[in-house]
C-alpha cells in the first residue's frame, strides 16, 4: 500500500460503514487514526480511510435498516439492468451476424429505451420505479460496453465517403432487425464491432 497516494479516495461500501461505526459505537475512546488503521487492516482497503471521511461517517451514522434497503435497491437494479443489457447485447449480435455493423451512440441508446420501454410494460417490472426512471445517457453506454468487454472503434471518414444509397439501406435493415422478437444466443466473449462514423437517426 502507497501511503502518500492521495489521488483517490477511498470508497467503504455501506455494509462495511456499519460495521465500522460499530466499533466506534462499542470504543468511542479509540482515536480516528487508530479507527483509520483498524478499518484498513479489517477491510483490506488499497488505502486507509482520512481522519474527514471517519467525522462525517460518525456524525450521521449508518443504520442497519439503511443497509437492509440499499441491498433491496441493488437487487432491484441488478433485474433490471441486467434483463436491458442481455436483451441489449442480443440486438448487437443480430446486427453482426448480418454483417450490419452500422451504430452510433444515439442508435444504441435509442435501442435502450425501446427495451426499457417494453420491459415496463410487463407485469414483472410494472411496479420497478427504478426501470421506469432509467435515463440512458452516454455515459452509460460507455459504462455498459466497457463492462460487457465490447470494443468501440472510430471509422475516420467513413461517413463522408459513404454513398446515400448504402446509408438508406442500412437504415431500413437496422428497422427491420429491431422489429424482430426472436433473436439469437449470444455470447459475451466475442469481439463486437461497433462503428461510430456513420449519421443514423435513432429507430
Amino acid at each position: 500500500m502507497n501511503k502518500h497516494d492521495t489521488t483517490k479516495a477511498t470508497r467503504i461500501p455501506r455494509e462495511q460503514k456499519l460495521v465500522l461505526c460499530k466499533r466506534h459505537s462499542e470504543y468511542p475512546k479509540l482515536s480516528l487514526r487508530a479507527l483509520n488503521r483498524w478499518a484498513g487492516s479489517a477491510f483490506k482497503l488499497p488505502k486507509n480511510p482520512s481522519h474527514a471521511t471517519l467525522l462525517v461517517l460518525f456524525e450521521k451514522p449508518v443504520t442497519e435498516d439503511a443497509v437492509r434497503a440499499n441491498r433491496g435497491r441493488k437487487t432491484n437494479q441488478y433485474v433490471c439492468f441486467g434483463s436491458i443489457e442481455h436483451a441489449f447485447l442480443l440486438w448487437i449480435n443480430r446486427c453482426e451476424l448480418l454483417q450490419m455493423p452500422v451504430f452510433t451512440w444515439a442508435t444504441m441508446r435509442a435501442k435502450a429505451e425501446k427495451i426499457r420501454s417494453t420491459l415496463v410494460l410487463d407485469a414483472t417490472y410494472v411496479l420497478d420505479a427504478k426501470l421506469k426512471g432509467m435515463v440512458f445517457s452516454d455515459g452509460w453506454l460507455q459504462k455498459l460496453l466497457e463492462r460487457l468487454g465490447l470494443k468501440t472503434r472510430r471509422v475516420q471518414g467513413e461517413a463522408t465517403s459513404t454513398r446515400a444509397a448504402d446509408v438508406d439501406e442500412g437504415r431500413a435493415a437496422l428497422r427491420m432487425i429491431t422489429s424482430k422478437k426472436a433473436l439469437p444466443p449470444f455470447s459475451l466473449g466475442m469481439n463486437l464491432r461497433i462503428f461510430t462514423a456513420w449519421r443514423l437517426q435513432p429507430l
